[in-house]
């Protein structure tokens, strides 16, 4: 049990989500909020992803790593506003990282998804500066591992 600053109790089949108490458990999260949901499974498929990339380093798998939280965050604060543009923000997050750690190289399928990532967050310049850094950081790695 843990005691709430209000006095109130929860319990194991409580969690905490951006400051809301959701009873259930977390395999209802998806049920709950599936939009959230998505994007977040779109990101651990990206880490596993850069985890499992036996082409790369250690240390760069750190680096990426990273700025793949960091996207993660970024991302994350804007599906509070923009849940679509936010999903799409993580699928092309997801298909750059795959190319860019894939065995055989494909440069051209590379850069058609890192365009993508950086267009997705064209809209955001002057909205969340930290999303598009988080983006161009991001992409500017992959570009530079995937060559």
């Amino acid at each position: 049990m843990t005691e709430r600053s209000d006095g109130s109790r929860l319990n194991e089949q409580h969690f905490r989500l951006d400051g809301l108490i959701v009873a259930g458990y977390w395999r209802q999260y998806r049920y709950l909020f599936p939009g959230t949901y998505m994007i977040e499974e779109r990101f651990q498929k990206t880490e596993s992803a850069v985890k499992g990339a036996e082409n790369i380093s250690a240390d760069k798998k750190a680096e990426l790593l990273g700025k793949l939280s960091k996207l993660k965050s970024a991302v994350g604060k804007v599906s509070e506003t923009h849940q679509e543009d936010a999903q799409s923000i993580a699928r092309f997050a997801e298909a750059s990282a795959r190319e860019a750690t894939r065995k055989k190289k494909k440069p051209a399928l590379l850069k058609t998804a890192l365009h993508g990532l950086k267009q997705s967050v064209e809209e955001f310049e002057a909205s969340h500066p930290e999303l598009v850094a988080a983006v161009n950081q991001f992409a500017t790695y992959l570009a530079e591992i995937g060559i």
